[in-house]
C-alpha cells in the first residue's frame, strides 16, 4: 500500500508541469470549457410548445395597408411555476439581438431579407400591448412587456399570461407591395 502511494505522488509530481502551463490556443493538446449559466430570483418556465407560438395574420388588402390598416391580431405568452416568494417583477423581452428588426423598430420580413421572390416588399411586422401602444424592438430598453408583480403571480398560483398583438405595416405605404410576409423573434423573461 505503501508503495502505490508513494508511486502515485510521483506520477503526480511528474504530471503537475503538464497542468501549469498557462493556457495556449495555439497548442492542440490544449482546450477550453467554457460553462455559462444564471442564478435568478425566479422560476417561471413557458407553458406550452418549447417551440413558441405561432400568430398567422390575417391578409390584407395592399390599398389597406397602404392607407394604415394593420390587421393586429392577438397573442400571448404564458408561463407557469412562477416562484411566488420572489420580490422580482417579472417581464417578457424581445430578443432584438438575434432578431431582423427595422431601424423602425419592427421586424423585417425575412422573406424580404433573404431575397425570396414570392415576398412582399416594404413590409414589416410590428408588435405592440394589448392596448395597441406599439413596442419598440430595436432597444433592450423597449422591447420589452410591461412588468407583472408578484402580487399578480401569488393571485394565480404562479401563473402569468403575457398579452400582445401583431400586425402588418409599411413604413413607406408607397413602396409596399403584395406576397408573403413572415418573421419571428426569440423571447425571454427578466426579472427586476
Amino acid at each position: 500500500m505503501k508503495k502505490l502511494l508513494a508511486l502515485s505522488a510521483i506520477a503526480l509530481s511528474l504530471s503537475a508541469p503538464a497542468f501549469a502551463d498557462t493556457f495556449d490556443a495555439s497548442n492542440p493538446t490544449y482546450a477550453r470549457v467554457q460553462i455559462d449559466g444564471e442564478v435568478v430570483g425566479q422560476t417561471c418556465v413557458l407553458d406550452g410548445t418549447v417551440n413558441g407560438t405561432r400568430v398567422t395574420l390575417d391578409p390584407i388588402k395592399l390599398s389597406d395597408l397602404q392607407a394604415g390598416g394593420a390587421n393586429l391580431k392577438d397573442f400571448s405568452l404564458k408561463f407557469k411555476n412562477c416562484d411566488v416568494r420572489s420580490r422580482q417583477a417579472v417581464y417578457v423581452a424581445f430578443d432584438h439581438a438575434h432578431a431582423n428588426v427595422s431601424t423602425n423598430g419592427n421586424l423585417k420580413n425575412t422573406g424580404e431579407t433573404n431575397g425570396n421572390p414570392f415576398t412582399a416588399r416594404g413590409v414589416e411586422i410590428q408588435i405592440t400591448k394589448p392596448d395597441n401602444t406599439r413596442i419598440d424592438l430595436s432597444s433592450a430598453n423597449t422591447a420589452k412587456s410591461d412588468s407583472v408583480v408578484q402580487r399578480s403571480l401569488r393571485a394565480d398560483n404562479g401563473a402569468v399570461e403575457f398579452k400582445f398583438k401583431a400586425g402588418y405595416i409599411a413604413p413607406v405605404s408607397a413602396n409596399a407591395t403584395t406576397g408573403v410576409v413572415t418573421s419571428s423573434i426569440p423571447v425571454i423573461l427578466q426579472y427586476q
